[in-house]
């Protein structure tokens, strides 16, 4: 299985899976820093909500288009 194959696959995980994934996979690297578990903690919550559908993302270009109008104010 080719990393692009599992990526999809693992992208269909529900977004708690995901973060819990993501965290044994970074804490798997031995050359990272310790996380803060109040980080960890808070991605974990934006990611059930957004699994729950309780927020709406926000695209990077519509933030980043927002961020650039509001600089140039």
């Amino acid at each position: 299985m080719t990393r692009e194959a599992l990526e999809a696959q693992l992208l269909q995980l529900p977004p708690e899976e995901r973060a819990h994934l993501a965290r044994v996979l970074l804490e798997s690297l031995d050359d990272q820093p310790d996380l803060d578990p109040a980080w960890l903690e808070e991605a974990e919550r934006r990611a059930a909500e957004l699994g729950a559908g309780s927020v709406q993302a926000i695209p990077a270009a519509t933030v980043l288009a927002n961020a650039r109008r509001r600089l140039a104010e």
